[in-house]
């Protein structure tokens, strides 16, 4: 629920609490061969995008259409930016 801001809520929160952490990059890329992970994921964003903003459903929905003939013909690529947080207590020494 905390989109683009959601890893620094987390190092937040753990830094709060007395954690140390430790954070990588590890993007997802999905290609051409994984297009149903594609489509949930093309869906989804179009549907959240329409919640967010109703009065631009007409917009999302011709997006949501294009990325979806794009994945049917397999010229689709999604890269979605992640990071991975491992977090563990101080030691107290």
């Amino acid at each position: 629920a905390e989109g683009p801001q959601a890893i620094a809520t987390v190092v937040s929160a753990f830094e709060g609490v007395g954690y140390e952490l430790a954070r990588e990059s590890s993007d997802w890329h999905l290609g051409p061969d994984e297009p149903e992970v594609q489509r949930l994921l093309v869906e989804g964003w179009a549907d959240a995008a329409t919640e967010m903003e109703p009065q631009r459903s007409p917009e999302f929905a011709t997006w949501r259409e294009r990325r979806l003939r794009h994945i049917a013909r397999g010229q689709s690529s999604i890269v979605v930016g992640h990071d991975d947080v491992a977090a563990w207590p101080l030691s107290r020494e």
